[in-house]
């Protein structure tokens, strides 16, 4: 079976019909075509493929909560922890990158 391509990060399957009556869904084989996502890099807050003076700016925006974008501020909290918080020491981490 095939679909339209789309842009995305999760696939949701959705049962349409039950089996002996169990709310079950099962799913043997799925295969995605198309080109990978391409790869983050650790400290691009705003995903311009580099990491530069304007991530650390966007990363003191998430500090002070006048960042709105849910991308950027997720991109700044996985900087030095997985699903942490963004604190300076983020901010650190992106001069350290830069700096090399």
């Amino acid at each position: 079976m095939s679909f339209n391509s789309k842009v995305g990060r999760y696939i949701r399957l959705r049962a349409l019909s039950e089996l002996n009556s169990k709310e079950v869904t099962v799913i043997r084989e799925l295969n995605l075509l198309g080109a990978p996502a391409p790869e983050t890099i650790t400290g691009d807050l705003n995903n311009d493929n580099q990491v530069n003076i304007q991530d650390i700016q966007a990363c003191g925006n998430v500090i002070l909560g006048v960042e709105t974008d849910p991308e950027v501020i997720q991109r700044a909290k996985e900087v030095t922890e997985p699903q942490g918080e963004c604190n300076v020491l983020d901010v650190q981490a992106i001069v350290n990158i830069i700096l090399g």
